[in-house]
């Protein structure tokens, strides 16, 4: 945005915007248009280093619900070790996918 804009406000950035798309609104003194800064989430675009970075902690949580047909309490959560996954899949191993590797598979108990 910087390289196409400039170094300008988001309030000014919003006009631009505006303007470039034909919006009635955004001409004259009095802007009526208004714009918000949204981060995403952490988990959506970073990676365990920026876990690592900003001091997260993982934690398992199991989401099961059933055992063979009956209702059953979930397992407790349990803190992961941070430098541990890192050691495993790498820095560079992006959070929205760490759910579908680190899964808890509960045995039955033994008789």
């Amino acid at each position: 945005m910087r390289s196409r804009y400039g170094d300008i406000t988001l309030g000014e950035l919003a006009q631009r915007v505006a303007e470039q798309g034909d919006c009635a609104l955004a001409g004259g003194d009095e802007f009526q248009c208004d714009a918000e800064v949204v981060e995403p989430p952490i988990e959506i675009w970073g990676r365990l280093r920026d876990a690592e970075r900003h001091g997260m902690r993982p934690v398992l949580v199991c989401q099961r619900r059933y055992y063979a047909l009956k209702r059953v309490k979930s397992c407790p959560p349990v803190e992961m070790d941070l430098p541990t996954l890192i050691g495993a899949l790498g820095s560079d191993y992006p959070l929205d996918r760490l759910s579908a590797k680190v899964k808890a598979f509960m045995l039955p108990k033994s008789r």
